[in-house]
């Protein structure tokens, strides 16, 4: 989900740039959203290497469709 706050804020409701993600279903389909995810698309940026599992996750916590959040990889821990 880092990957998306950056640009959608990190509540998902949208910034003056670009738009939110709360209730996506309105505006496109969850194949149009894993095209998107693949190829990027205006200022979206493409994640081709995105694991299966990974955007399946992702796009069923956006659709509302198990209400669990996103499987993602566990980041590393950085040193300090």
């Amino acid at each position: 989900m880092n990957n998306c706050t950056i640009c959608h804020g990190a509540n998902r409701a949208a910034t003056n740039v670009f738009p939110s993600l709360l209730n996506p279903g309105a505006r496109i389909t969850p194949q149009k959203a894993d095209s998107v995810l693949k190829k990027g698309e205006g200022q979206m940026h493409s994640y081709p290497n995105f694991a299966a599992k990974v955007k399946k996750s992702l796009i069923d916590f956006l659709f509302d469709k198990n209400k669990q959040k996103p499987v993602l990889k566990k980041q590393k821990k950085q040193a300090r």
